[in-house]
């Protein structure tokens, strides 16, 4: 049984991109692009591929991928589900990474090595060796009550994570699943309470 579960919310990435454009206008003839730009897309596309290279034994698939339609690197794990310590995959191992201690939690399991968060620090990173965009979401707990929304900030060192803890609105949403033990919530809409099983999550709700 699951003693964490994480879900990432809807925009929860991080992404890298070239400045295109020196100027930009409705107009398309009043446009100034950017004469490096494409050289320097072209030398993080290099850098991508050692990268990935690298750290072939990970298992990344399509995490970390070039988009070159729209001429950037990104790692978009918005909408995903981890639960801990049941999964040992490369997107949970990743983000069992707390490189600042402020999670206040362990996950249960190792996360990858300190070289691999560094590594894409530099990958991503822009010219003033900052990352565009954040991790975040919300994760429970089977020994805490309530539960945390985090944002997680990829640093050179690692994740650096910041939550906040929240009590459920009533004593309804905090029964447990029939099935496997874990807490019912429902708050802001969101909810993993099966709507066909009365008692049950929406992930027992299959196996029934």
């Amino acid at each position: 049984m699951a003693k964490q579960i994480i879900k990432m919310s809807d925009e929860s990435y991080i992404e890298y991109s070239p400045t295109w454009w020196i100027k930009w206008d409705k107009d398309p003839k009043k446009r100034e692009k950017n004469p490096t730009a494409q050289d320097e897309f072209d030398k993080k596309c290099d850098e991508f591929h050692m990268f990935l290279d690298m750290y072939s034994y990970l298992s990344i698939g399509n995490f970390i991928k070039l988009n070159e339609e729209d001429g950037c690197l990104e790692m978009f794990v918005d909408n995903i589900e981890i639960h801990y310590p049941d999964d040992n995959s490369f997107i949970a191992k990743f983000f069992s990474g707390d490189a600042g201690n402020n999670r206040g939690v362990g996950f249960g399991i190792e996360s990858l090595p300190s070289s691999f968060y560094k590594d894409l620090f530099n990958l991503f990173k822009d010219e003033h060796d900052e990352i565009n965009g954040i991790f975040q979401g919300t994760f429970t707990t089977i020994d805490i009550d309530g539960y945390f929304k985090f944002k997680a900030e990829l640093k050179e060192n690692g994740l650096h994570w910041d939550t906040e803890s929240y009590q459920y609105e009533n004593d309804d949403d905090c029964e447990n699943c029939q099935g496997c033990g874990e807490e019912l919530w429902s708050e802001e809409g969101d909810t993993n309470i099966s709507d066909t099983h009365a008692g049950y999550c929406f992930l027992c709700e299959g196996e029934i």
